[in-house]
């Protein structure tokens, strides 16, 4: 009885202790002997082929080579990726596609390849952007002139910042600034096999701007450009004021040269012609061309495709290619002596697309087939092609390179005349009798 007493109150002085240390507990928080530690910073660098970054290499945890502008001219190599053979570790080139400017490259046992459909297990970039995809799409190891190169980086391993299927590595390619590479050079060099080449670049900043322009030309084909280019101003009488040149090698086949200009003039005070004057009853003198000039030569190229250029049809009495190629005539001098109202250039779209352009409404053209000889090539473009006449007269000149509206007064001697405005009722403006 007495030992269940004790025990009774054992329990009952265990409970009363556990209360008051609970409620203890409640009114106030418990000491915490643990100190408050802040952990350093920890910085963790990767590679990433962006540029602008900023991290030195040598800190970077990758055998990272770098190329520089300096490195790439004191060599002379043909082209980026015969330089990165001979001076990159572990990479090598070589041409399996039978392109010098498309080799495969394998780096580090993966590869960048201009075959559609390779998995690309090296990734491209050029100032930060991929330009080739995961699967196949073309390098084109050559479309930047290597005097527009700043500095090449090879940065190896696996790393999602790379892209997709991404295990090899990257080439980063970083291309120049005009405000880091300010004004200019010009490189000429020669070899073996009559190799000559020349490489002109340039570079600059104005305010928030700035540009570099570079390239590679065959001097031979330059010359021949600019003589060409400086004749025809001089016959013009303008000046050339400048230009710009670009080489493209992944867009035009080697041999290829693709020319662009513009002409701003001035028309003096009085002479403007206003549309507005132009009425029925005035007629059409035309300014005869030279040939094709500078339409039509998609449908030509279809036409003559299994034709030799240098094949002489007896109505063209020369050589095919030279017929196609006979130079545009300029009418500076025609539109300076004749008095017109208005004046259409028969470009893309022929006789029916342009010559109502320069008609004010309501008012529509009809021609005489029979006023003007039509040259030899484009009877022989019908025949060959079975081209219909519609067809014809919307998409070459016909031998009519300008077509100028004159009142019947101002007509001059030995113009020759190949039709009259009229009034238009028809579905057609334009029509060819």
């Amino acid at each position: 009885m007495f030992a269940r007493r004790a025990l009774g109150a054992a329990v009952f002085t265990y409970v009363c202790l556990f209360e008051a240390a609970l409620a203890s507990a409640e009114s106030k928080p418990p000491e915490n002997p643990a100190e408050a530690l802040e952990m350093p910073t920890v910085e963790i660098i990767g590679t990433t082929p962006l540029p602008g970054l900023g991290t030195p290499t040598r800190d970077v945890p990758a055998n990272v080579q770098v190329f520089t502008s300096k490195d790439l001219s004191g060599q002379r190599q043909t082209n980026v990726t015969d330089y990165l053979e001979q001076n990159a570790t572990g990479l090598s080139a070589n041409a399996a596609q039978g392109n010098p400017f498309q080799p495969d490259i394998s780096f580090r046992g993966f590869s960048a390849s201009p075959l559609l459909g390779t998995p690309q297990g090296v990734s491209v970039f050029q100032d930060g952007v991929r330009v080739n995809e995961p699967f196949g799409d073309v390098v084109n190891w050559d479309l930047i002139p290597q005097s527009a190169i700043a500095s090449i980086q090879l940065v190896p391993g696996s790393n999602p910042a790379f892209g997709l299927n991404t295990l090899g590595g990257a080439v980063a390619v970083y291309t120049k600034s005009g405000a880091q590479y300010p004004g200019g050079s010009a490189t000429l060099s020669g070899g073996s096999f009559g190799r000559k080449t020349a490489e002109l670049e340039w570079g600059g900043s104005k305010g928030v701007l700035d540009y570099f322009a570079t390239g590679r030309l065959d001097p031979e084909v330059f010359t021949q450009i600019i003589e060409g280019m400086t004749k025809a101003c001089r016959d013009a009488g303008c000046a050339l004021l400048g230009g710009e040149t670009a080489e493209m090698p992944g867009v035009y086949a080697l041999g290829d040269y693709d020319l662009a200009g513009f002409i701003v003039g001035m028309v003096d005070a009085g002479r403007n012609p206003d549309p507005a004057r132009i009425k029925a009853g005035d007629v059409l003198v035309g300014l005869r061309s030279s040939g094709l000039h500078t339409n039509g030569y998609s449908l030509v190229r279809r036409v003559f495709e299994d034709v030799p250029l240098n094949r002489v049809y007896p109505e063209l009495a020369r050589p095919l290619g030279d017929v196609l190629l006979e130079p545009h005539l300029s009418y500076l001098e025609e539109l300076g002596r004749i008095r017109w109202k208005g004046a259409a250039h028969i470009t893309g779209g022929g006789i029916l697309g342009n010559l109502p352009r320069c008609l004010p409404d309501r008012l529509g053209a009809r021609l005489n087939r029979e006023a003007w000889e039509v040259p030899p090539i484009f009877e022989l473009i019908r025949k060959r092609g079975r081209i219909a006449n519609d067809e014809m007269n919307g998409t070459f000149n016909m031998g009519l390179g300008m077509i100028l509206v004159v009142d019947p007064a101002d007509v001059p001697p030995g113009a020759e005349v190949v039709g009259e405005v009229v009034r238009h009722s028809g579905p057609d403006r334009v029509v060819i009798s």
